[in-house]
């Protein structure tokens, strides 16, 4: 249930824990459901943003509109 795995990681990144968070959304990213893997990308790279990890952030970021 990617969806659901989604909403888990908005949790884990709303009480502070960004290991678990990053954790389910790695495993979303490498779904099959693409629309999932692109919003877990996109939430990927507002975690390495927040963290101070910009340039990873706008990696993922211009990857994403290469699609």
């Amino acid at each position: 249930m990617p969806g659901g795995q989604l909403a888990l990681a908005d949790y884990y990144t709303g009480m502070g824990n960004r290991d678990a968070a990053m954790s389910v959304l790695h495993e979303v990213e490498r779904g099959t459901d693409k629309s999932d893997a692109r919003a877990a990308r996109l939430r990927i790279a507002s975690l390495e943003y927040a963290g101070g990890n910009k340039a990873e952030a706008h990696k993922i970021l211009d990857d994403i509109l290469r699609e």
